[in-house]
């Protein structure tokens, strides 16, 4: 009996801990799923924030003067930051079908739509973008 009572307190202690265990892990994975899901949001915030800020850009630049800035700053910028998101959308290759759709853009496909103008297509192209980024 004396063997028994002294294993009683050694037998409630390793219970306890391994309650306080388990719920320390819970508790942390639910930390972790949560910064995964703002850093998530906030990078995809970030991207279109940057997509907005081009669609304004093109908006407001004439047809020739976009057309060298795609070229010479758009096209590369794009693509970077595509690769920064890719990973968060489910349908990866719907994604990268509209990626291509505006980082992968000829001058031929820019300037051979009429009678769409340059910055028709590119804002085409962008605001497919931003759909996509929106139904994430």
């Amino acid at each position: 009996m004396q063997q028994l009572s002294s294993l009683l307190p050694l037998a409630f202690g390793i219970l306890l801990g391994w309650f306080a265990h388990h719920l320390t892990s819970a508790r942390e994975r639910e930390a972790r799923s949560y910064a995964a899901k703002v850093s998530r949001d906030e990078r995809l915030a970030d991207y279109e924030a940057f997509l907005l800020e081009w669609e304004q850009r093109i908006e407001r630049t004439s047809p020739e003067d976009i057309a060298k800035a795609y070229f010479a700053e758009g096209a590369a910028a794009f693509r970077s930051r595509a690769a920064r998101v890719r990973r968060h959308f489910d349908d990866r290759e719907a994604f990268n079908r509209v990626d291509d759709g505006l980082a992968r853009l000829s001058p031929g496909d820019l300037f051979g739509q009429s009678p769409k103008t340059s910055r028709d297509v590119l804002a085409d192209a962008v605001r497919a973008i931003i759909r996509h980024v929106r139904a994430a």
